[in-house]
């Protein structure tokens, strides 16, 4: 009898362990499955929101452009429709070669040969009128002559150069279409500043017609960009901040 109780006790033991072990396992699959369940929501429900906020953004910046549009539309007058009819007949007459305001340069430092090329004519055009170039400045044309672009390290040579001898500025000419501005000094040295900026240029320029004696007082390389500083007289200075300065060869 006794065995027999021992026997049914041993029994009911291991029944009980494994009815446990059971149960730990089904709970541990359950709660497995839920996580992965309430991560997939959870997913979902992020994907969802990234797409309405996304959809959100392209309908707002639609909506603005097309604001834009309308009023540039809207601004537009005859006389600037007159003022762009001139400049159509202006560049048939005579082939231009005009540079972009920026990204000139690339990662290696070298100038882009289309606006080095552009800035040669910008100079011939403006600065030696009397004096033309008998040879063709762009690469399309028969006969064109490569030649030597200024580098960044010649440039701010140049500009030290004119801080400490303190040569004067003699003219101060607007480029085409505002993409650059040309300082040009006492001893024959330009300076092709890009953009150009049209009210600093003006202000620049009046001092020189006035008589005042106008020099590069300072120059600094900036991440992106250039600041030049000109004394206009003892106590007033103008600031004249560039994507890129260029000093002729």
């Amino acid at each position: 009898m006794t065995v027999l109780l021992l026997v049914l006790l041993a029994l009911v033991t291991a029944l009980a362990a494994a009815t446990l072990l059971s149960v730990r396992a089904m709970r541990r699959r359950l709660e497995s499955d839920l996580e992965s369940t309430v991560r997939r929501a959870v997913a979902v429900a992020l994907a969802e929101d990234r797409e309405r906020e996304i959809a959100e953004a392209r309908s707002f910046w639609a909506e603005q452009e097309a604001r834009a549009a309308e009023e540039s539309v809207d601004n537009v007058s005859v006389d600037d429709l007159t003022d762009l009819n001139d400049l159509n007949d202006l560049v048939v007459e005579n082939t231009l070669f005009l540079p972009a305001p920026r990204g000139f340069v690339d990662g290696a430092g070298e100038m882009d040969p289309e606006f080095a090329d552009a800035l040669r004519s910008a100079l011939e055009e403006m600065i030696t009128e009397g004096d033309r170039v008998t040879h063709p400045r762009h690469p399309a044309e028969p006969g064109f002559i490569p030649q030597p672009t200024p580098t960044p390290e010649w440039t701010d040579l140049r500009l030290l150069e004119l801080v400490e001898v303190g040569t004067v500025l003699k003219d101060v000419r607007p480029g085409p279409m505002g993409t650059l501005d040309v300082y040009v000094f006492e001893d024959d040295t330009t300076l092709c500043v890009a953009p150009g900026d049209a009210e600093t240029g003006a202000r620049i320029r009046e001092a020189v017609a006035d008589g005042t004696e106008v020099r590069l007082l300072g120059t600094s390389r900036l991440p992106g960009a250039h600041a030049l500083t000109f004394a206009l007289s003892d106590d007033e200075t103008v600031y004249v901040l560039a994507d890129r300065v260029v000093a002729s060869l």
